[in-house]
């Protein structure tokens, strides 16, 4: 269970983008990486420090672009982590469409995703995958993600 106490990161973004490998490399937590969607069906929290301050990073399961009411219960976990969990939201996206969900549709969950959080919430676009992007491929996801 996440700690009220300490300032928590949440990656959130569509199944197989790489939020679980982000959550190895930042923290603490052990979250399974495999190359299939879906592989985090619960919420898997890790720590770090900066400093001599704690803080906890919380890996969520994928959501698709889909209407609410056709979500599965491991995509209204991501959706009550985003709207109720005080800190920074962490959208992570595959340029490369590797994940198996499209960069459009990941854009359009991105964007739901923001609605959910509201206004006030602290929201930061990290794009994963970046090395496997053809050459001057990344520039042109660049510009769809600053739209």
């Amino acid at each position: 269970m996440p700690d009220s106490g300490a300032p928590a990161v949440v990656l959130v973004g569509a199944p197989n983008v790489g939020k679980s490998s982000i959550v190895r490399r930042l923290s603490s937590g052990t979250p399974s990486v495999h190359n299939y969607p879906f592989t985090t069906r619960a919420l898997v929290m890790g720590h770090f420090h900066l400093g001599v301050n704690p803080h906890q990073v919380l890996d969520t399961p994928g959501v698709l672009n889909r209407d609410s009411d056709a979500r599965n219960a491991m995509e209204r976990l991501t959706v009550a982590s985003v709207r109720h969990l005080s800190g920074a939201l962490l959208f992570v996206l595959d340029p490369t469409g590797a994940c198996g969900t499209s960069v459009p549709d990941q854009l359009a969950i991105r964007d739901r995703l923001r609605r959910e959080a509201g206004p006030e919430s602290t929201w930061v676009d990290v794009v994963s995958k970046a090395d496997l992007v053809a050459s001057g491929g990344f520039e042109g996801v660049v510009r769809e993600v600053e739209r």
